[in-house]
């Protein structure tokens, strides 16, 4: 069964994100902040986390007490095991250009996609490209 890693302060739209993963027959590797999503990235790296276990996907929240998740996407590209996966920022906030570029550049994130977010359908269809857009960058790395 596939991962996806989500790390959200706000259990609400966690909640539904999982429930959503859970219908299509996704695993979910959730946290409600960035530190323990931390922790999880240190467990992985160790080889304490089975390959069978590991996400090919995360979705991020911005903006979480602790770790944002910019640090957790930065965290995640210098992963020997995941720093290959999509990511997917989430924000409830509009982001000046920089912050954006920032982001893409710096922290590694493929994607930004503004909360609420888009319906079921639409939110999978976009996931689908960012995981097809992220495995043509690995291929040209």
């Amino acid at each position: 069964m596939a991962h996806w890693l989500i790390a959200d302060d706000d259990n609400g739209a966690r909640g539904a994100i999982e429930l959503m993963l859970h219908i299509w027959g996704f695993a979910v590797v959730e946290f409600n902040n960035g530190i323990d999503a931390l922790d999880y990235l240190d467990a992985v790296d160790d080889g304490i986390v089975p390959d069978d276990d590991l996400p090919e996907l995360a979705l991020l929240d911005i903006r979480m007490p602790g770790a944002t998740g910019n640090d957790v996407a930065y965290r995640l590209r210098e992963s020997p095991r995941l720093g290959h996966i999509p990511i997917i920022a989430m924000t409830a906030y509009h982001l000046p250009e920089e912050v954006q570029r920032d982001l893409r550049f710096r922290d590694g994130v493929d994607r930004i996609i503004l909360k609420p977010l888009p319906a079921a359908v639409k939110f999978f269809a976009i996931a689908q490209e960012v995981k097809a857009e992220r495995q043509w960058k690995n291929i040209q790395e």
